[in-house]
């Protein structure tokens, strides 16, 4: 039996699907490759066992939500198979990130002033994506924006100037442009 090489994973899927894709690297001797795919780090009941001709995959059917682990080994053109790559895992998670509250410094009614503005969201977010807070009376919701001070995990915290120009009545908040920590974007 020639030398058969054991593949390496190469691509971390994308979480934000339930079909994400699978590549691997070419493995020496190899004509084809076998592919595990389960919920359990033991592959004791594999989601997904295929033999692949290719180095990469894309189920043709959704994987589960959660915790996903996955391997591969190569086979050669007599279906003597290489060891399994190391494993690999990921979290497979569709859902949209929502806003869980919205906290202001100073309780209603609101006085002329500086105003923070707290938002906690529904899971850990992509603090790098700054999400658009603005608020008002109008259909827009956009007469006043709310300014960044800061932003970590699924809190973010902005400031806003209350004075007479904005006149009295109810405001609504407007968010958008929000995305969690694996990708899923909000509303």
């Amino acid at each position: 039996t020639a030398f058969l090489a054991v593949p390496i994973l190469v691509h971390m899927p994308d979480s934000c699907t339930q079909r994400p894709t699978f590549k691997w690297s070419n493995a020496a001797g190899a004509s084809e490759y076998r592919l595990e795919i389960d919920a359990d780090s033991d592959f004791g009941s594999p989601e997904v066992n295929q033999i692949i001709a290719t180095n990469s995959f894309v189920p043709s059917g959704d994987l589960s939500l959660g915790l996903i682990y996955w391997r591969v080994a190569a086979r050669d053109i007599s279906g003597n198979q290489s060891a399994y790559s190391a494993s690999d895992s990921f979290i497979i998670d569709i859902s949209k990130p929502t806003v869980s509250s919205i906290v202001l410094s100073d309780p209603s009614p609101v006085k002329a002033g500086l105003l923070a503005v707290t938002i906690n969201f529904s899971e850990p977010m992509k603090t790098s994506v700054s999400p658009a807070v603005t608020f008002g009376a109008s259909a827009s919701y956009a007469d006043r924006s709310v300014t960044e001070s800061s932003f970590s995990g699924s809190i973010w915290t902005g400031l806003v100037t209350i004075d007479s120009s904005i006149g009295d009545g109810n405001k609504t908040f407007r968010i958008s442009g929000f995305e969690d920590a694996i990708g899923n974007t909000g509303a």
